[in-house]
């Protein structure tokens, strides 16, 4: 019956991969997974800028880089889900590390290697800003997630997911360094098998954000948007 199920989803996404995603906000900051409505293309996602306090621990427990500890300043939070019509083995070490794809995925932004699984982001325009991107990878068969900190991250990620199941691969990203705007955070996302034929991606980001700049009138535009042309861009490839 599982696999019926997963095969009506697979075959709807087939039809609309190709079409523009609909971004659909939920209000449970960790809202449950809908099979359904993401096979229909829609991108689920909660947003939310908050003081560091006001995070629920078992979410806030994600940052154990020290993160939320950053003075003055204001916590952002979203958690992204959708389903991506491949192979989970598509999004294997050689892929999401590939300095191409990386920069393919990033648009509006010049990004300079610095080494294997580090990278310098510098964003175009008036407002621009650069940051630096550290990324680690986790597998059974790939792992450069050797940092105690790192381990524990994804580890208290994936415990957000509750049943989704086994997790093929996790992406950790740590930015920091901020020329402005923000001070740093950290990114987790985990890639869940669908059936063998599409995978579910399931992201949780926390930032920090300078509180002058904490501005969600803003912020959250900008992070739709990006999103959205994220997400539309790992479909094409």
């Amino acid at each position: 019956m599982k696999k019926l199920v997963f095969g009506l989803l697979l075959a709807l996404l087939t039809l609309i991969n190709l079409a523009q995603a609909k971004m659909v906000e939920k209000p449970e900051l960790n809202f449950s997974i809908n099979y359904n409505d993401l096979a229909k293309g829609e991108i689920h996602y909660s947003f939310s800028l908050m003081d560091s306090s006001k995070l629920p621990a078992d979410i806030a427990a994600v940052d154990t880089l020290g993160i939320m500890q950053i003075s003055s300043s204001k916590i952002l939070y979203n958690k992204i889900a959708y389903i991506i019509a491949k192979p989970v083995g598509h999004f294997n070490y050689q892929q999401v590390t590939n300095y191409n794809e990386i920069k393919r995925l990033m648009p509006h932004a010049n990004v300079k290697k610095l080494t294997e699984r580090s990278f310098k982001v510098s964003t175009k325009g008036l407002f621009g800003y650069s940051y630096l991107l550290d990324m680690e990878y986790d597998s059974e068969i790939v792992s450069t997630a050797n940092d105690s900190a790192v381990i524990e991250s994804i580890d208290r990620a994936k415990r957000l997911d509750g049943t989704l199941g086994q997790v093929d691969s996790t992406i950790f990203r740590h930015i920091h360094d901020f020329s402005k705007y923000s001070n740093a955070g950290v990114s987790v996302t985990r890639h869940y098998d669908l059936d063998g034929e599409a995978t579910l991606v399931v992201t949780t980001n926390i930032s920090s954000v300078k509180s002058m700049f904490a501005i969600e009138s803003i912020i959250k535009p900008s992070f739709v948007k990006e999103t959205e042309t994220m997400v539309e861009l790992t479909k094409k490839k």
